[in-house]
């Protein structure tokens, strides 16, 4: 799972025509992808309530 996420309007163009489709549920995926530990604190975010 080396391979930088498709742009959404490319995948759509290689859809265009097809028979199948299938949804991704991208909070999920979020929290499956691996970042090395330098990229790791770019990503921390914090919110107050």
């Amino acid at each position: 799972h080396r391979q930088p996420m498709p742009v959404p309007e490319d995948l759509m163009r290689k859809l265009s025509g097809g028979y199948y489709f299938s949804k991704v549920d991208l909070v999920v995926v979020y929290n499956q992808i691996r970042f090395t530990p330098a990229s790791q604190r770019k990503l921390e975010f914090s919110m107050e309530y």
